[in-house]
């Protein structure tokens, strides 16, 4: 019997969600109908997004992705690691098994959308209209449009950030460990000849850098309850000192998580599901990784909600202790918010039985998020942190 799947938004969450839908779907032999269901009218956020290699493996499969053909098309770049600056006494890389990319976010969703119709005339289609709202009905899930009511069986709601209402409710928390909560971006439009992604250290949070084809996309990354943002961006002149201010994009934001990512016949996930620091590229690979995981549950027949939510519970609190783990670098800052992050960051990771567990056991296999022992001890050597103040506790 096909299942039908909506995923509702055409943003890079919605687009990797389809991707990863339709690829589960052929591994675990589901048939699916899926339908894209996206607003043409609210503008897709234009900003540089680091990926990780299974998002460009799901390109190549099902679409036919060709790096030397179609890295353009998106504005993208390849990455074949990260550069970390100022995170101890050397700077470093961490390598990748695999190569990834950078992605112009607007371009890449509607390239991909285009492809995916080409390619999956049968399973694939894209509905025009706005959602006001979405329910669980009996074993259907009901999309209510201005346009029209639908229904699926499943829904994967992809829409962007939760209202303010609902990160009031309790369908919402805080983590227990917020580092950077405000960035400023500044777009350079000039070429760089970088494969890689860079985090860089400064005395007020970290500054990412993302290049892709045409320009670089600079992130400077702070905590407006510690640094002013009249601070912020005189920090961020030391650092670029030809910034132009006026061509910059403030935002700020409250960290936070969804308890559950399923709920009855709808699926959350992009922004409504999870939103901390843009660190690592956790959020676009495990969107991926979440939608793999909801389509493998269906193949399965068992209770999607309780497995799916167990296992991103799990993720989650794995995100969270990689995150924290990083302040605990060996930078050279003084600074009220290094002390701030720093000591919080202990806080988060002295109660972590898993973390506390991984510091005990150096040959372990167990695996954080999506990084590999190796990985995990490429940041441990390469930013100098101390795991000796976590062991036999």
């Amino acid at each position: 019997m096909k299942s039908k799947i909506c995923v509702i938004g055409a943003g890079t969450a919605g687009i990797v969600s389809v991707l990863s839908v339709l690829n589960s779907a052929k591994r675990n032999n589901v048939d699916v109908q899926v339908t894209c269901m996206y607003d043409p009218n609210v503008p897709t956020i234009q900003v540089g997004e680091s990926t990780s290699s299974p998002i460009l493996n799901l390109l190549t499969e099902l679409i036919g992705f060709r790096v030397l053909k179609d890295l353009e098309s998106i504005d993208g770049t390849l990455k074949y690691g990260s550069k970390y600056v100022n995170w101890s006494e050397k700077d470093f890389f961490v390598h990748h098994q695999q190569p990834a990319i950078h992605l112009n976010s607007a371009k890449f969703s509607f390239w991909v959308l285009e492809k995916l119709l080409q390619k999956f005339p049968n399973t694939f289609t894209s509905i025009h209209d706005n959602v006001l709202s979405l329910d669980t009905i009996d074993d259907q899930a009901v999309v209510k449009g201005n346009n029209a009511t639908y229904t699926y069986d499943y829904v994967i709601d992809c829409r962007g950030f939760p209202s303010k209402e609902e990160l009031k409710s309790d369908i919402y928390q805080e983590p227990t460990f917020t580092s950077v909560n405000s960035v400023i971006i500044y777009p350079e439009f000039e070429k760089y000849n970088e494969m890689y992604t860079t985090a860089q250290a400064h005395e007020n949070g970290w500054l990412f850098q993302i290049p892709l084809t045409f320009r670089k996309a600079f992130g400077y990354l702070y905590n407006n309850n510690v640094t002013s943002q009249d601070e912020a961006i005189n920090g961020f002149k030391k650092i670029k000192p030809n910034v132009d201010i006026n061509k910059t994009r403030k935002l700020s934001w409250t960290s936070f998580y969804r308890n559950t990512a399923v709920d009855g016949r709808i699926f959350y996930s992009g922004n409504k599901l999870f939103f901390f620091e843009p660190s690592q590229g956790f959020p676009l690979h495990y969107y991926a990784v979440f939608a793999d995981y909801f389509v493998y549950c269906i193949s399965t027949k068992c209770n999607i909600a309780q497995e799916v939510n167990y296992y991103y519970q799990d993720v989650l609190s794995d995100i969270q202790d990689v995150i924290a783990m990083t302040y605990q670098a060996d930078v050279d800052f003084k600074s009220k918010f290094w002390k701030h992050a720093n000591q919080q960051s202990y806080k988060r990771l002295i109660n972590s039985k898993k973390f506390l567990s991984w510091c005990n056991d150096s040959n372990s296999t167990t695996h954080f998020a999506s990084h590999s022992n190796e990985i995990m001890f490429s940041l441990v050597e390469g930013m100098n942190i101390n795991l000796n103040k976590f062991r036999n506790t």
